[in-house]
């Protein structure tokens, strides 16, 4: 998918829930959930599985990920 994919189907699995809501549950700030959902700037893998936590999505990481950094991510996604 691409990151433009990626925000819309973030913002279509918010619904009617506030930037504001989704993002004080998922520990990022309304920028960074504004920035996901129109692409228009990077965001790191942890901040988007903690949002698609909250939002009902299921994201599954693959290609080349250290293990380092997938287990960080998926520590903020899990809340710890």
């Amino acid at each position: 998918m691409t990151p433009k994919q990626i925000g819309a189907a973030v913002r279509k699995a918010r619904g009617q829930r506030s930037i504001r809501e989704v993002a004080g549950a998922a520990g990022l700030s309304r920028h960074q959930v504004t920035s996901i959902e129109g692409a228009t700037t990077n965001y790191t893998i942890g901040s988007l599985l903690a949002l698609a936590k909250v939002v009902g999505l299921n994201v599954e990481v693959t290609g080349n990920v250290s293990g380092y950094l997938r287990d960080a991510a998926l520590e903020k996604a899990r809340g710890k």
